[in-house]
């Protein structure tokens, strides 16, 4: 069975910084399925678009890659395509380093590892510590 769930991305402070909603096969995942969906997700959206914007995820691109995207989107209106396993594995790597935490009805995941089991009515938070920057 299917569940639905909102997730949060909220600074330290609790501004929510954006959200996106994610369809799980099953109800009961790990942390690390959860980075997985979100990010892919998130990177599919961004690559599928024709709409000029910034890529915006759990895991921001290097300084080089947003300069490079924002020269090129007014002469060839095409963005360089992101792949969504480097992104999926930057995110591991910025969870295991500190670089954000993640609560679901306001108790903290520690690993990736661990199982959670989320119902529509799941809050669940990724909360940014500092910048994120993949590279």
């Amino acid at each position: 069975m299917s569940t639905t769930i909102l997730i949060q991305d909220t600074k330290a402070t609790g501004e929510v910084l954006g959200t996106i909603e994610i369809v799980l096969s099953s109800e009961r995942v790990t942390l690390r399925d959860l980075i997985r969906q979100r990010v892919c997700k998130e990177v599919s959206s961004y690559n599928n678009t024709a709409i000029s914007e910034r890529y915006s995820g759990l895991v921001e691109l290097p300084l080089v890659e947003k300069i490079l995207n924002a020269q090129a989107q007014p002469k060839e209106h095409k963005r360089k395509y992101i792949d969504p396993e480097k992104q999926y594995l930057k995110a591991l790597a910025a969870f295991e380093s500190n670089g954000y935490f993640v609560t679901v009805n306001d108790k903290q995941i520690q690993t990736l590892d661990e199982a959670i089991t989320l119902e529509p009515s799941s809050v669940v938070h990724f909360i940014k510590l500092i910048p994120l920057i993949g590279g």
